[in-house]
């Protein structure tokens, strides 16, 4: 199936989890930030962004449908939000990029 022909449903499994995950850690930002979850016109921002890189992958996308499964996902983020922010995640722990250890933190565990 070529890119052109493909939809939102065609994309395989981890090409979506990469999306919730990348739709997820939007919220938590946003959430960290403002110490809500987003108004109807933020999530309207937050699915725009979104949206640009699932159209790449999957141009027979519509917006609308997006918007769906990204509204769909909404539902249980504030209950995962509030689990992240007391297990200690900040802006700044959001904003880091994995660490690889190296051999010598590999053998003080």
């Amino acid at each position: 199936m070529s890119r052109a022909d493909r939809s939102y449903k065609d994309l395989k499994q981890k090409q979506k989890s990469a999306i919730a995950d990348k739709t997820y850690r939007m919220y938590l930002k946003f959430y960290l930030v403002n110490q809500r979850m987003p108004t109807d016109t933020e999530k309207d921002s937050i699915c725009r962004t979104l949206f640009t890189s699932v159209y790449a992958l999957a141009p027979r996308t519509e917006y609308d449908e997006f918007c769906k499964i990204v509204d769909k996902r909404e539902a249980g983020y504030k209950e995962r939000i509030l689990r992240d922010i007391q297990n200690g995640i900040t802006p700044e722990k959001l904003n880091m990029k994995k660490h690889k250890k190296t051999p010598e933190e590999k053998g003080k565990l």
